[in-house]
């Protein structure tokens, strides 16, 4: 038994004040409540100021309410009662167990009202109904204004905790005051049996106020009285109370289900480094009362109290100290009203300066957005007004298109919304099934997949495993190309023997995954591995051609997963948690991350509090602003999570010739060469990009910055994104969940490996350009004639480009780190020419990614497609062709759709397979 558990046994009851966000998000307030340490909570405005203006917990929600137009007042109350609701869930378990004995959660009406009875009444019933919670107790100060509305919310059946009692005599006006409210209630016929109320009495304030009166004694006797006072004070309010609720008038209350008034002990926290820290605990444990002690008094009070009554001993004597502070300059009369009114002006003081805080950062807030901010309030209105987030949860199809025929796919792809609540039993399975895999010796993974079935693992991989321990997991590499060289130079210096491999296709005919499969169990055979169904395992939905062959080879294990989330929102399902857990991350703790941001988009929660509606609402207005290239500047490991991004926002967004189109990885430009078509995105974690950051803000461009403490916070990321592009695509009217534009180039890759394996050759189209460095396909331009050198006939394309454009190089080359800085330096080069957003894929992963985009998206485009011939070709396995072959025939597939779609496009193939040309360009 621990010892607040021990004291509970004694009557009293352990609430804790201290109340914050973290607690609750991290799990810390459960536990100490699961674990009986403690019993309730108290908060006021000094605590509150500290939690919100301390720490990073309640940016989402402060951000969000000040892109919807709520004053500091507003958003300091939506905050408030966000948490009081939070943890008073938390506590009804225990309040229905206790028969509302215990359980309750304190909130105080505003300070600013200690002298106004009418108006302490009018707030404490909006407190009342707004937080909605039978366990809540309405703070209301036992000022000579307060004690008429603590009489007249009892009577209307209000928890209350009357709050700043110092001396017994005000305490007596308190205790009359909850008598006459009760028994007001029972003769207007009411129940009494639910009606709560505790009286705090404050302590060590008062010991801090006569000790430094009495060290001004030149009498040797006052020393003897230090640090006694307080208690005694409190003893002699323990009789007073037990005077009060013992005589005939509340014994008719009681018979009707009356409860006592308990005292309560606030201001326990010992100030007196010379005093015990848990001297206000162990002197007044006492029957049917309360101790609410701060964080440093609880640690204290489990670790050395001694529970034993004693509250009532010494009565005598702390009497006769009492009597004697006359005789060494103390008025206790006086120092009681002193501190009652200074208690009052602290907690005005600190409101005051919470207000201030959360002001300074609603107006930076509402200054990120640059001119936005009518639109977003706007469309919050029109939100509201349109039920937006109730038919989300609805599934309703109509938020996105009036297509009736696109109705079925989308009430099939809303599984995503509240995912993360329920998989903490596949978590666990995972996890177990994870770790038995690398107790068996395997050391690397490999994920085979494309788009949704890679991205995720990636991001973890990049993001997330770098940080944990060493051999907790297994090393995770991502196969989403058919570029031999990529192949080629992944699988190098692998052991075989201790590796696993994690084929991920939802619909099982993703012809690059399947490719890859081939070539793998080829190489596995090579080297000789005995049972290498056991170093395979799938993720595919029921009765795929994958399934088939998992079956047919003997893998380790099939895993499902829900047919009613699509590829690019099922990072919660198989697809992310299974490679997650065979890295060793802690699946429970990243999806704790995404819960918390779950329960700030549900229907319950207020719009202007819903932080994932107000982005999807502010990219949308952007986009219909002309700033549709959401650019993203990023630090640390939350870099890698773009790529992730890209996809889902792009793949979402871009149809119907409208669209977001993601920026991801640009490298940097003058601050002042930024085209006004931008909305900025910080990830900050470490803020090495702040000062550039605040550049682009002060240049006149939104910003919007979401800082992310730790790798695991990602599971927050993933699902905010999720639902705000679903939010956004709403507004823009584009249906989020279907993907119309990407099978076409894959139906003319199709039909071009047909045409090669019929003819043993693929037709690749008459070239528009050539030279001894590159030929070119695709759509000829004005002046390519005259161009002598490929940078000039790149800079004829580049010509055609308008302001508001951009250029998106989509190169079929391995996607290594070599490769990618002299493409990164080409990209470079292209933005100098002409000040357009770039963007940069590797082909074939970003037809599962922003291929969408390219083929349905907004006009403005340039693609420079890029092709070499790869310096040592793999052939596939049983399919006739290479994987060179493929990627050729999806590089020919992917130009042959944007031509198809009117789009500006060219493949620029390099003879020789080298970017050295171009680089030097650049």
């Amino acid at each position: 038994m621990n010892e607040s558990k021990a004291i509970n046994a004694l009557g009293q009851s352990i609430w804790y004040d201290n109340i914050e966000r973290r607690l609750i998000k991290d799990g810390q307030l459960a536990q100490l409540i699961a674990e009986e340490k403690i019993y309730g909570i108290t908060s006021n405005p000094s605590i509150f100021e500290k939690a919100i203006t301390s720490a990073t917990d309640y940016n989402d929600s402060l951000q969000a309410m000040a892109w919807a137009g709520l004053n500091a007042e507003q958003i300091y109350l939506r905050l408030v009662i966000r948490d009081i609701q939070d943890a008073a869930d938390l506590f009804l378990p225990l309040y229905n167990k206790t028969d509302a004995h215990d359980g309750y959660v304190s909130l105080e009406v505003s300070p600013l009202l200690a002298d106004d009875t009418a108006a302490t009444i009018h707030e404490a019933k909006a407190l009342w109904a707004q937080v909605n919670r039978p366990n809540l107790m309405i703070k209301v100060p036992a000022t000579k204004a307060g004690i008429p509305a603590v009489e007249a919310l009892i009577a209307e059946g209000i928890n209350v905790n009357v709050t700043l009692i110092f001396s017994v005599e005000r305490y007596r006006e308190v205790m009359k005051a909850y008598k006459s409210g009760l028994a007001k209630r029972k003769k207007a016929g009411f129940a009494l049996n639910r009606i709560a109320s505790v009286a705090s009495f404050f302590i060590s304030r008062i010991d801090s106020s006569v000790d430094s009166l009495l060290v001004k004694s030149d009498d040797p006797e006052a020393a003897l009285l230090e640090g006694k006072i307080a208690v005694d004070n409190a003893k002699l309010a323990y009789l007073a109370f037990k005077e009060s609720f013992g005589d005939q008038a509340f014994a008719s209350l009681k018979e009707s289900g009356a409860q006592y008034q308990r005292p309560l002990w606030a201001s326990t926290g010992t100030k007196n480094p010379n005093y015990s820290d848990v001297l206000y605990v162990d002197e007044l444990i006492a029957p049917m009362s309360v101790n609410t002690v701060p964080p440093a008094t609880l640690t204290g009070l489990l670790d050395h109290s001694s529970a034993k009554l004693q509250i009532e001993e010494g009565l005598e004597d702390a009497k006769t100290r009492l009597g004697s502070l006359a005789k060494f300059g103390v008025d206790l009369d006086k120092v009681t009203y002193d501190l009652e009114r200074d208690g009052v002006g602290k907690f005005k003081q600190a409101y005051y300066s919470l207000i201030s805080s959360i002001e300074t950062k609603r107006a930076a807030y509402v200054e990120d957005l640059s001119g936005l901010e009518k639109p977003v309030a706007n469309a919050l209105v029109e939100a509201a007004n349109q039920v937006y987030i109730g038919r989300l949860y609805d599934n309703d199809p109509s938020l996105w298109t009036s297509e009736i025929s696109q109705f079925d796919e989308i009430r099939n792809r809303l599984g995503w919304l509240d995912l993360p609540l329920h998989q903490s039993k596949l978590a666990s399975e995972l996890t177990s099934w994870a770790q038995k895999q690398i107790a068996l010796g395997f050391t690397q993974v490999f994920v085979l997949g494309m788009g949704g079935s890679s991205l995720a693992p990636e991001v973890m991989s990049l993001s997330i495993y770098p940080s944990l321990e060493k051999g907790s997991g297994m090393a995770l590499q991502i196969i989403d190309t058919t570029d031999p060289d990529e192949i080629g130079a992944r699988l190098r210096d692998v052991d075989l023997a201790k590796t696993l491999v994690i084929v991920s296709s939802k619909s099982g005919g993703t012809s690059e995954t399947n490719a890859a499969l081939h070539y793998f169990w080829q190489q596995f055979e090579l080297a000789g591995v005995n049972e290498i169904g056991k170093h395979f395992v799938a993720i595919t939905d029921p009765e795929t051609s994958l399934e088939k062959i998992a079956i047919d080879k003997h893998f380790a294990k099939v895993f499902g997963s829900p047919d009613n989330v699509g590829g690019r929102f099922s990072v919660f399902t198989q697809f992310g948690l299974l490679p997650a857990a065979t890295m060793g991350v802690d699946l429970q703790r990243l999806l704790d991350n995404g819960n918390d941001m779950v329960l700030n988009g549900t229907k319950q929660v207020p719009y202007a509090a819903n932080p994932s509606l107000m982005l999807g609402l502010v990219m949308a207005e952007a986009a219909k602003a002309g700033k549709n290239k959401l650019t993203f500047i990023t630090e640390g490991f939350a870099s890698p999570l773009v790529p992730w991004l890209e996809q889902l926002i792009a793949e979402s967004s871009g149809k119907n010739g409208m669209g977001i189109l993601p920026i991801e990885g640009e490298p940097l430009l003058a601050v002042d060469k930024y085209q006004k078509d931008r909305l900025f995105v910080y990830l900050q974690t470490n803020g090495t990009q702040l000062e550039r950051v605040n550049q682009i803000r002060s240049a006149g461009h939104p910003v919007l910055t979401y800082i992310i403490e730790d790798a695991y916070q990602l599971g927050a990321e993933f699902y905010r994104w999720k639902y705000a592009t679903a939010i956004a695509c709403a507004r823009l009217k584009i249906n989020a969940f279907d993907q119309p534009n990407v099978q076409e180039s894959k139906t003319i890759a199709k039909d071009k490996i047909a045409q090669y394996k019929e003819q043993g050759k693929i037709e690749e189209g008459q070239p528009i350009w050539e030279n001894e460095q590159a030929v070119l396909y695709g759509q000829s331009v004005e002046g390519l004639s005259r161009a002598t050198y490929l940078a000039q006939a790149i800079q004829c394309y580049l010509d055609r480009l308008k302001p508001g454009g951009f250029t998106a190089i989509n190169a079929y080359l391995p996607r290594l780190q070599r490769v990618e800085k002299d493409l990164q330096a080409i990209r470079g080069r292209i933005m100098e020419l002409t000040t357009n957003a770039t963007t940069l894929g590797f082909g074939p992963r970003f037809q599962h990614s922003t291929g969408q985009f390219h083929k349905g998206g907004f006009e403005g485009g340039l693609f420079i497609q890029i092709t070499h011939e790869p310096q040592a070709d793999l052939m596939i396995p049983g399919e006739g062709m290479s994987f060179g072959t493929l990627q050729r025939a999806q590089a020919i597939g992917d130009l042959d759709a944007l031509l198809r779609n009117g789009k500006l496009a060219v493949r620029v193939h390099l003879k020789r397979g080298q970017l050295n040309d171009l680089v030097h360009w650049a």
